[in-house]
């Protein structure tokens, strides 16, 4: 809700400032950063890939979408930050749009999809090919926690459930964004309120050892400050959720010092590197990208969506559908 508030609904940087003003006049220029709400964009060759065969031949044409904005996000925090995912396909060479193909037209001729993975890889592409940093192929910790089971942390839930993390605890504070979570991989549920204290309750879960890796999807203060609680000594805390420029959060230094906790923050992932291994991922059903969606609206109710996503009414993901 901060991103679309901050970003979206305004056309601005996260500080409210814009670098983009007209020519004859110096007028302030709104940018909406996604190319979306349109029957066709234009994007860079390097940013499309073609759905596999086994997506369509499934009819998960609309649901792949995601794929390429919270699956996206959710991946590239995984594997780039968190250091997890190990490498499904082979690196591909230098990246020319070779890898688009007929499959990609055939699937644009049957439906067009809002937010699909066409625009929304293009807009993550910028960033991704910035960020070329090493990581670790590392084994699945033993404990993880998801702090946040929106879009982005249901398909966290999906994705550590598919590498075989265990036990994975979910934290939100409805109990319908819970339910949610279960059913798509939380071995445990902690609704958290000012009655129910986050971090002890993951304590209790674990032994008392905390989790080896904690994800906060929220962008809240609080919420940051319990993820970095909320591991154990050698964990690693990552945080994907984002707020206004001016929010800050408080961070015991000793505790982090001594206790060797990482912090680590996760924007996008990498498409050229990382999409063909997040396709593979679920073109063989290691994510379940129906579950992860519970809204569906019209090109017309598009409005609508983005009121009931600002309002938190949406749980979940939403999409936008093309007739």
């Amino acid at each position: 809700e901060t991103f679309f508030a901050l970003n979206r609904l305004k056309g601005h940087l996260y500080d409210d400032s814009t670098r983009l003003f007209t020519a004859a006049t110096g007028e302030e220029v709104a940018m909406y950063s996604f190319a979306g709400l349109a029957e066709y964009c234009v994007v860079p060759a390097t940013a499309v890939f073609a759905l596999p065969e086994a997506l369509l031949a499934a009819g998960l044409y609309e649901e792949s979408c995601i794929l390429g904005c919270a699956f996206f996000t959710a991946f590239g925090a995984i594997r780039n930050a968190a250091g997890l995912a190990p490498r499904v396909l082979p690196r591909p060479a230098a990246n020319n749009g070779d890898h688009i193909g007929d499959g990609l037209a055939t699937a644009i001729k049957k439906r067009r999809t809002e937010a699909g993975v066409v625009a929304a890889a293009a807009g993550t592409v910028a960033v991704a090919a910035e960020d070329d940093a090493p990581r670790a192929d590392a084994e699945p910790p033993q404990s993880v926690c998801v702090i946040g089971c929106g879009g982005v942390g249901g398909c966290l839930l999906q994705l550590l459930k598919h590498l075989g993390c265990h036990p994975i605890i979910a934290v939100d504070v409805t109990d319908e964004a819970l339910e949610q979570a279960r059913t798509l991989g939380a071995d445990h549920l902690i609704k958290s309120s000012s009655e129910c204290d986050a971090v002890q309750r993951i304590s209790e879960l674990t032994g008392g050892k905390k989790v080896d890796l904690c994800f906060e999807v929220i962008g809240l203060k609080q919420t940051f400050e319990q993820a970095v609680m909320a591991v154990r000594d050698g964990g690693k805390a990552c945080f994907i959720g984002i707020s206004d420029v001016k929010t800050k959060a408080e961070v015991p230094i000793t505790h982090v010092v001594r206790r060797r906790i990482s912090l680590v923050g996760s924007y996008g992932a990498r498409a050229s590197v990382d999409m063909p291994d997040l396709l593979e991922i679920a073109a063989k059903g290691g994510v379940d990208l129906r579950g992860a969606i519970t809204r569906r609206f019209t090109l017309e109710e598009a409005g609508e969506a983005y009121t009931l996503l600002q309002q938190r009414k949406i749980v979940g993901r939403a999409i936008v559908c093309f007739p």
